[in-house]
C-alpha cells in the first residue's frame, strides 16, 4: 500500500510540473498573440472605414456583392495594374484660379453690354414686391409617380427654354438648374415634370439647362457640369449684366420627395439629396457631395469647378466636396426627413476605374489649382432652345491613352468575377 501511495504522489507531482512547464510557454507566446490581433484588428479598420482612400464604394455593386468585399477583391486584382501617375495630366502652366475666374467674369461683362447696345430700347417694368423666403405655396411631402408622362403633355407657366419667373413678387435668387444628359430621354421627361411645379411653388427665377455630351465615347459628367457653367455665364446674361448667383448641378434620375427641401441660393454650398431611397435614406459618408447639389457662383470659380479628369461614373462628385473643405467653406444639408429623394431606375453606367479614382480622390488637394475651370477643353456643337429646357450639347474629347488601359484591365477583372 505505501508503495501504491508514492507512485501515485509521483504522478501527481510530474502532472504539476507539466501544468507549470505550460503555463509559463503561454505566458511567452502571449506578447506575440496580442501584437499580432492588434496589427489584424487595425489594418480591417483601414480597409473599411478610411474615409478618404478608395475603400469607400456605391452601396449597391453589381453581382450582389457587398460594397466592401468587392472594392478590396478589385484592389486584389488590380495590384498588378500599370501604376497610374497623376503628373502628366496636370497643365502646369495652367492660368491662376483666380486669374481664370476674371477672365470668364470680364468676358461675360462684355458679352451682356454687346447684348444690351443691340437691345437699345428702354423697357418699363413695374417695380414687384419682394417674394417670401418661406412661401406658402410648399406642399411637403409629395407623392412620387415613375410613370413616365408624354411629350405632348403640358407643363403649366414654363416659358420656351425652361424658364419661369413669380410673376406676383420678385424672386432674390436666379437660379440655373443644370442637368448632365446622355441617352435618358424617358428620365429626363420625368425630372421636368416632376421638378417645374416644384421650383414654382418655391418662388424662384429659375432656367433649366440640359447639358448633353455628344457621341458616345466615355462619358465625363465634370467636363460636362463644368462646360454648362461656363457657356451659361458667358451666354445667358440677363440686362445690366446680371448673371445667374447660383447653379444647381441635379442627377436626371433623382425625384424631391418634399418640397419643403429649397433650391434657392445657399450661403454655403448645399447637399440637397441627403436621404435617397436606394441608399435607405442615409448618407453614406459626410464628403458626400454627389446627386443634387448647389452652389454659389462665387463659390464654383472659387473652387475651380470640378475636376475634369474623372471619366466614366463616380468620383468627380466627391473630389468636389473635397475642394469645398480645402477652401474653407463647408457642406450645409437640409434635415434627412425633407432632404428625401426617389432613384428613377435605369442601367447603371461604368464606373471609373479603382485605381484611377483613388489616386484621383488622394491627389485632390494637389490637382484642385490644376485641375477644373482654369484647364477645361471642350467644344460647343450647339445650343437649342426647347420647350422645357435649353439644351447645350458639348464634345468632351476623348480620355488619355493611359486611363483607357487602366480601365479595359479594370472592365476584364470585374467581368471574371462573375
Amino acid at each position: 500500500m505505501h508503495l501504491v501511495r508514492l507512485k501515485r504522489l509521483g504522478i501527481v507531482r510530474l502532472s504539476q510540473t507539466r501544468r507549470s512547464l505550460l503555463y509559463h510557454r503561454a505566458l511567452q507566446i502571449l506578447p506575440f498573440v496580442l501584437v499580432l490581433t492588434i496589427f489584424s484588428t487595425l489594418t480591417l479598420i483601414t480597409l473599411r472605414q478610411s474615409p478618404r482612400q478608395s475603400w469607400r464604394f456605391p452601396i449597391n455593386s453589381g453581382g450582389g456583392l457587398s460594397g466592401v468585399m468587392y472594392k478590396y477583391q478589385q484592389h486584389l486584382k488590380q495590384r498588378s495594374d500599370l501604376q497610374f501617375k497623376i503628373e502628366p495630366f496636370l497643365q502646369r502652366n495652367a492660368p491662376s484660379v483666380e486669374k481664370a475666374a476674371r477672365e470668364l467674369l470680364s468676358s461675360v461683362q462684355q458679352a451682356a453690354i454687346s447684348v444690351q447696345k443691340d437691345n437699345d430700347t428702354e423697357e418699363y417694368t413695374v417695380r414687384l414686391p419682394p417674394c417670401n423666403l418661406d412661401p406658402d405655396t410648399l406642399l411637403g411631402r409629395l407623392n412620387i409617380s415613375l410613370v413616365t408622362p408624354s411629350w405632348d403633355d403640358e407643363i403649366a407657366n414654363v416659358s420656351f427654354g425652361g424658364e419661369w419667373r413669380p410673376p406676383q413678387c420678385e424672386s432674390p435668387y436666379l437660379v440655373a438648374v443644370v442637368i448632365p444628359f446622355r441617352n435618358r430621354a424617358s428620365n429626363l421627361l420625368t425630372l421636368l415634370h416632376h421638378l417645374h411645379p416644384i421650383l414654382q411653388r418655391q418662388l424662384l427665377h429659375y432656367k433649366i439647362f440640359v447639358v448633353e455630351q455628344a457621341g458616345n465615347g466615355t462619358f465625363n459628367k465634370g467636363m460636362l457640369m463644368n462646360a454648362g457653367f461656363k457657356l451659361i455665364l458667358q451666354h445667358h446674361a440677363y440686362p445690366g449684366a446680371v448673371i445667374f448667383h447660383c447653379f444647381i448641378f441635379h442627377d436626371v434620375d433623382l425625384l424631391l420627395e418634399d418640397d419643403r427641401n429649397l433650391h434657392s441660393c445657399p450661403p454655403m454650398p448645399r447637399h440637397l439629396s441627403v436621404a435617397v431611397d436606394e441608399l435607405g435614406y442615409r448618407l453614406p459618408y459626410m464628403e458626400l457631395a454627389g446627386g443634387v447639389f448647389a452652389l454659389k457662383t462665387e463659390h464654383f470659380l472659387q473652387v475651380n469647378g470640378y475636376s475634369n479628369l474623372f471619366w466614366g461614373w463616380g468620383g468627380e462628385d466627391d473630389d468636389m466636396g473635397l475642394r469645398v473643405l480645402q477652401v474653407g467653406l463647408g457642406i450645409s444639408r437640409p434635415p434627412p426627413q425633407i432632404g428625401r429623394y426617389t432613384m428613377i431606375k435605369h442601367h447603371k453606367r461604368v464606373h471609373l476605374a479603382d485605381r484611377v479614382k483613388k489616386k484621383l480622390l488622394l491627389t485632390s488637394r494637389k490637382r484642385m489649382r490644376l485641375d477644373g475651370l482654369n484647364t477645361l477643353k471642350f467644344t460647343h456643337l450647339k445650343t437649342k432652345t426647347e420647350k422645357y429646357y435649353t439644351k447645350l450639347l458639348i464634345s468632351v474629347g476623348s480620355p488619355p491613352p493611359q486611363i483607357v488601359q487602366i480601365q479595359a484591365m479594370f472592365e476584364k477583372n470585374r467581368q471574371s468575377l462573375f
